[in-house]
């Protein structure tokens, strides 16, 4: 990142973790476009068992120039699936801190809508900001079976007293 831009300092996501890699992708995003101009910067096509609830994670840093800086905003997109926790599908910032391990880190359950078993993700990057810059990295996106939850509640209510009871049970 560093050879494109002395202004990008970075460290792999992973890396800063454990010191095991240090490959990440980087984002040179277009400013100044016409209003409501976006780029799909990132775009995977994959198939998964339409049963479960699926977990997508990724991670994010901005990577700013010294002047009329744009913090990126990205939107992510999961075709034949609907978001169930951790995300809603709008636009939102990347604006991380200069420290070189500072990622944002995105955790975005789903389910597929029916029967699908394929879904395209797509990450887009709005290109309408007025300024410079515009710029992040992505690293460690990846798409995990969410495991079921044999989890079961009990709730007691004493109607008299209005106290109410509950208990967790777990089954292994």
């Amino acid at each position: 990142a560093a050879t494109i831009s002395p202004q990008w300092q970075v460290q792999d996501h992973t890396f800063c973790a454990n010191g095991s890699n240090s490959d990440f992708m980087v984002v040179n995003g277009r400013t100044q476009q016409a209003p409501g101009t976006t780029s799909v910067i990132y775009e995977s096509t994959v198939t998964l068992d339409p049963e479960k609830e699926h977990k997508l994670c990724l991670n994010l840093k901005n990577l700013p120039q010294c002047a009329f800086d744009i913090i990126p905003r990205v939107r992510i997109e999961i075709t034949n699936a609907t978001f169930t926790d951790g995300y809603n599908g709008n636009w939102f910032p990347v604006n991380t801190t200069a420290d070189l391990c500072d990622w944002l880190n995105i955790n975005a359950c789903f389910r597929l809508n029916g029967d699908t078993q394929t879904i395209t993700i797509r990450i887009y990057l709005a290109e309408d900001g007025i300024g410079d810059g515009n710029d992040l990295a992505l690293d460690d996106i990846s798409i995990q079976e969410k495991l079921e939850q044999d989890s079961y509640i009990t709730v007691e209510h004493v109607g008299a007293s209005n106290q109410i009871t509950a208990s967790i049970n777990d089954l292994t």
